[in-house]
């Protein structure tokens, strides 16, 4: 968190939940100092879960108790010496078109990932698609195809519409829509 943060947190959610806890300089600084390293959305998230704790209904909040809970929700960042090319983002998948015994399979998707030296070669990709597909049709069941030259967003937007969720309706009407469309595909 940077400093800015810390005084927002401070200001507006720590002294909105314990308003009878006075700090002084030196446990804001204590504060500070351990809370440095995360992320303030994982924080703020841990600390209001933290309050609706019965350990959190007490006259001030627990440090260590906080952390504990925001390691949680912290961000999980790559490791520095990993190359960028390592955020390889997939343009083919495979998808679910038909299912006699169970339609909810349909729209169903995955991505096809093949080694890093062959990422380049759109064919190759596009092969290990077709025999991705064969696996899937064996085990699951039902008839995949393999789609091109597309994005994981695309194909979660997809996803949703054939299940009849008007996403930019859904957008508006809910507070954290990542959250929302992940607890969906999860099936939650």
């Amino acid at each position: 968190m940077t400093h800015e943060e810390v005084k927002t947190y401070f200001k507006e959610i720590v002294s909105q939940l314990w308003p009878k806890w006075e700090l002084n300089n030196a446990q804001i600084l204590e504060w500070a100092k351990s809370l440095k390293g995360f992320d303030y959305s994982a924080i703020r998230r841990a600390t209001q879960e933290h309050y609706t704790t019965k350990e959190g209904q007490y006259g001030k909040p627990k440090l260590p108790e906080i952390i504990e809970k925001a390691r949680v929700y912290q961000p999980r960042s790559k490791p520095a010496d990993k190359p960028a090319e390592d955020d390889y983002e997939p343009d083919v998948f495979i998808q679910c078109v038909e299912h006699e015994t169970k339609p909810s399979y349909v729209c169903w998707y995955q991505a096809v990932y093949v080694e890093k030296r062959h990422r380049d070669e759109h064919d190759y990709v596009v092969q290990a698609g077709v025999e991705l597909c064969k696996r899937f049709e064996a085990c699951y069941g039902g008839q995949w195809i393999v789609v091109q030259h597309t994005s994981q967003s695309e194909m979660d937007k997809q996803f949703l519409e054939h299940r009849g969720i008007d996403i930019s309706k859904l957008l508006r009407n809910i507070k954290d829509p990542v959250e929302y469309c992940s607890s969906i595909l999860a099936g939650t």
